[in-house]
């Protein structure tokens, strides 16, 4: 269940009001999906008003459970002061918990935390650590994020050819700011051997999502 039947179930229809009383049954008697179901339909006023105090008081009954998009949520509730006061450590503690069972969204906003110090001290090498284990899974920003942090150095040791691995995997995935890094690198042959007509592929991709750098890039590119 969880996000998947939320986005599938039309709860504004008379013939789905059946549907949300299951789901409450379901949540009452302590199913933590259908807890955080029920959650993300106050949340989004899905078949009826919106009200983040009941949302918050589902996900809290799912995270606790061990429901990690329910604690990534909730961390989220505290965050924002969305049907709870705001509180930036009760973040960390909820974000930690999902971002350690692999929630790849937790794990990348725990790592920007981590980042500007936001709840927690900053910290740039947990940061690196929180990134890079959403990168592995795929999760873009995160790959280009760490990219990032290979080429300029920031809480690892600067290695090209690690900051090409990471914007490619990214660029790949459609990411205009990565792919505007890696045509960087082809163009100026950091991490991977010079080669201008890479360059201007890659610069190409991001110009055309409207990558204002590239654009003028792929001009002085194109002129010589």
């Amino acid at each position: 269940m969880t996000k998947e039947y939320f986005d599938n179930t039309d709860f504004t229809s008379d013939s789905n009001d059946n549907d949300f009383q299951i789901l409450l049954a379901k949540a009452t008697c302590g199913d933590a999906d259908a807890q955080n179901a029920l959650a993300l339909c106050y949340y989004s006023g899905k078949g009826g008003e919106e009200d983040y105090g009941k949302a918050a008081e589902w996900w809290t009954k799912a995270a606790e459970q061990g429901h990690a998009e329910a604690q990534y949520n909730l961390g989220h509730c505290y965050k924002d002061g969305e049907g709870v006061e705001e509180d930036e450590k009760k973040t960390i503690t909820w974000w930690t918990k999902a971002a350690k069972q692999g929630y790849a969204e937790a794990q990348y906003d725990l790592g920007t935390c981590y980042q500007w110090g936001e709840g927690v001290k900053q910290d740039y090498k947990k940061t690196m650590h929180w990134w890079t284990k959403a990168a592995e899974q795929g999760y873009v920003e995160a790959q280009y994020d760490v990219g990032n942090c290979y080429e300029w150095g920031q809480g690892v040791k600067k290695d090209y050819t690690e900051a090409v691995k990471w914007y490619t995997k990214a660029a790949e995935q459609g990411d205009m700011s990565a792919q505007g890094a890696l045509a960087r690198c082809y163009e100026n042959g950091e991490g991977v051997e010079q080669n201008y007509e890479k360059a201007v592929t890659w610069y190409m991709k991001a110009a055309e999502q409207g990558h204002a750098t590239a654009q003028e890039k792929l001009k002085d590119l194109t002129m010589r």
